[in-house]
């Protein structure tokens, strides 16, 4: 039934117009509309909010869980701080619960804003600027050299500054300042190392640490107490980093040449002193048996990589106990020298016994990193004293054929004929003069006496 119908329904009823039953219609039609609109603004009273926990400006934070955020009833203006049974919230968004914000959002933390510190100088004293809010206020306390500013909240401490001296300078503390320029230099990168900074030092400032880079480096020099400086007091230079080797562009810096190849190689120069005794059958300068002679041994590397176990071999030396050739150093670096020495040689009677000079190879070598030893050899030759002459015996003299040619004879004698062992084409082993003589007389003997008995035979015949 409708609402008209009810209206006109029963005995006695009251007969009201269509007019009149459209009217109430539409006032109850008009009360159910204020009905549902007063129900869409409670749900615009719903916000999210920051919720924060300890004490605000002392340790206050968000609090754990949900990013902080709760949505909740608040009849504060967005963008407000309000007070409820937890703590003091902050209204981050009024809406429905569905658009839940980013806490990011939420305002920091609230601090206490320290006062702001003005220093005494000579023409005025200190000052303080410290800024009540609406949840704490300032007092300060304490003489002038040292007032101390507290911020509370009620009761309640949040900040208590350092003492700060308000009290105007004087007296020395307003003399001029010395002035002082500060000094500083460098030298740039190289093939080889990295330049170098030089600081100034001076008593009236200091520096920082370097502010720029190795290769560009910044210093800054600060005044101390008393000094002024003359100038910025900032140096900054440039290409200090050791400059980059180049191997394959000669026409660039720190260019590599390439390494030649290995040529290992040495050198020996041996040289003799003769210590002579002169006397009227010897003569300066030559050998004779029973002298001295000192050997020495110049040896050099001539290649371009270092030997080791650089020695010198001498037969003649070495034949003797005790005379063989010593080196040290035996390393030797390319282009490094040595002089060997060895005891002096004491010249033998066979030495000289033919008059012919006395001979001397010596050998050197080395052993290269890689490779085979390397060597080299050096003659030297001393002049030896020629044999005295002994009348009555042959030196000297070649022997043909069993007969001595080219012999002068002194006296019967055959003079300086050589004894020869062998004779000349034969092989046949010489004998004495005199006995030769003999076999000779013997012979002819023989062959007469043959002859004579051959003619009586021919004449009987």
């Amino acid at each position: 039934m409708n609402l008209h119908g009810v209206l006109n329904k029963g005995q006695g009823r009251l007969r009201i117009g269509r007019g009149t039953a459209m009217a109430v219609a539409v006032g109850l039609a008009m009360m159910g509309g204020i009905a549902t609109a007063v129900t869409a603004s409670a749900d615009d009273q719903k916000a999210w909010v920051c919720k924060y926990v300890g004490t605000p400006y002392v340790n206050e934070t968000l609090k754990n869980g949900n990013d902080g955020l709760v949505w909740v009833d608040t009849g504060t203006t967005q963008g407000s701080y309000f007070g409820d049974s937890q703590n003091d919230s902050y209204v981050l968004l009024v809406g429905p619960h569905e658009t839940k914000p980013d806490a990011s959002g939420c305002p920091a933390p609230r601090i206490v804003t320290p006062p702001v510190f003005t220093p005494p100088t000579c023409d005025s004293p200190g000052s303080v600027l410290a800024t009540d809010t609406n949840y704490y206020t300032w007092t300060h306390a304490g003489p002038l050299t040292a007032v101390v500013y507290t911020a509370k909240h009620g009761d309640v401490v949040l900040f208590v500054s350092d003492p700060y001296n308000l009290v105007q300078l004087t007296g020395e503390q307003c003399e001029e300042p010395t002035e002082v320029t500060p000094e500083a230099s460098a030298t740039q990168g190289t093939c080889d190392a990295a330049g170098q900074v030089t600081l100034g030092t001076n008593t009236g400032y200091s520096w920082s640490e370097n502010t720029g880079t190795e290769n560009d480096p910044i210093y800054t020099a600060t005044a101390i107490e008393g000094y002024k400086l003359i100038g910025t007091g900032v140096f900054t230079f440039n290409g200090l980093s050791q400059l980059l080797s180049q191997s394959t562009n000669s026409e660039l810096p720190c260019y590599i040449a390439p390494l030649a190849p290995d040529t290992p190689a040495i050198s020996v120069v041996k040289t003799a002193t003769l210590h002579d005794t002169i006397n009227a059958a010897n003569t300066a300068g030559k050998a004779d048996a029973g002298e001295t002679i000192t050997y020495s041994f110049l040896v050099t590397n001539t290649g371009n990589v270092t030997l080791t176990g650089v020695a010198v071999v001498d037969p003649k030396l070495d034949s003797v106990p005790g005379s063989a050739v010593t080196c040290a150093p035996t390393t030797l670096l390319p282009g490094d020298t040595v002089t060997c020495t060895a005891a002096a040689y004491i010249v033998k009677a066979a030495d000289v016994a033919a008059g012919k000079p006395i001979i001397n190879v010596a050998t050197a070598s080395g052993q290269p990193p890689t490779g085979s030893r390397v060597t080299a050899t050096s003659t030297v030759s001393t002049p030896s004293q020629e044999p005295a002459v002994v009348a009555g015996i042959v030196a000297d003299a070649p022997v043909v054929a069993g007969i001595v040619a080219d012999a002068p004879v002194v006296k019967g004698v055959v003079k300086n004929a050589p004894a020869v062992k062998s004779l000349a084409f034969t092989g046949a082993e010489t004998l004495p003069l005199g006995l030769s003589g003999l076999l000779a007389l013997v012979l002819g003997a023989v062959l007469t006496v043959a002859s004579r008995r051959q003619r009586p035979k021919q004449a009987r015949e």
